[in-house]
């Protein structure tokens, strides 16, 4: 039963319709908002905000926060730099606004009765994709019919030149797959065993009948576990947006002819 609530946290959910009448004639809905919409708002003006707040110098209501946003963008433009050089310096923007957008997305769903955009196969595939599409773009760009051989191994065998051709080829499109079902299945399972422990330690403290000492330290175990996965899934939450990017700079230091 805790299993079934606990995949149900990951069903989009219309909140809010909006309907047109034409001549008298009512439509069905054309417009409508969801728990996803939602989150996909919130999490995009939050992204907004971290910036501006990031960029202004009146900010006196939240201790270091400028500190904090610089080290934030430091981080990441370090990992660019290791990862690519001078070269990935341009790219720099579009690599900082997704590790800030998965992020956020992986933050707030964590928030009791928030929904996570990230949770959802179509959200992280259509990163990805966009990502990979971007990618190819960018390496056709600057290495043009030199690009095909990325796909073509160095002082191997002419013989399995053709098998190791094509496993590069399913290697370089898997990078798609590997990206999205990764950030996807970590939310999922996050999500799904933080709800179901959650869901039992509940149930466990509804059928207490006497407040005793050694109940009440039994009752603890969940509790501190209940915690301890609740900090994991924050440090889980950071780490899928670092890998996200570590991989989105690793494949660009491709597009650079620096593969093979």
């Amino acid at each position: 039963m805790w299993l079934e609530q606990a995949l149900e946290q990951f069903e989009t959910v219309p909140l809010w319709a909006l309907k047109w009448q034409f001549f008298l004639v009512d439509s069905a809905s054309f417009i409508i908002i969801t728990n996803f919409n939602l989150t996909l708002v919130f999490v995009t003006l939050s992204v907004w905000f971290f910036f501006i707040c990031g960029l202004s110098k009146k900010i006196f209501f939240i201790s270091n926060y400028e500190l904090l946003a610089e080290k934030i963008y430091r981080f990441i433009l370090n990992i660019v730099l290791n990862q690519t050089g001078k070269h990935g310096e341009k790219y720099f923007a579009v690599i900082f606004a997704v590790f800030l957008f998965i992020l956020f997305s992986n933050i707030i769903g964590l928030i009791p009765g928030n929904f996570c955009i990230t949770s959802q196969l179509l959200v992280t595939l259509t990163l990805s994709v966009g990502v990979f599409v971007g990618l190819t773009i960018i390496a056709i760009s600057i290495q043009g019919l030199n690009f095909v051989f990325f796909f073509v191994p160095k002082n191997v065998p002419s013989v399995l030149l053709p098998f190791l051709i094509f496993i590069e080829i399913v290697s370089y499109i898997s990078r798609v797959f590997s990206l999205a079902l990764r950030l996807f299945a970590n939310m999922v399972a996050g999500h799904a065993l933080l709800h179901i422990l959650s869901g039992a330690t509940v149930a466990g403290l509804k059928k207490i009948g006497s407040f005793s000492i050694f109940i009440l330290t039994i009752m603890a175990i969940p509790l501190v576990l209940l915690c301890a996965i609740i900090c994991l899934e924050i440090g889980i939450a950071f780490l899928q947006a670092y890998v996200f990017v570590v991989l989105f700079s690793i494949y660009l230091n491709d597009c650079f002819g620096h593969g093979h």
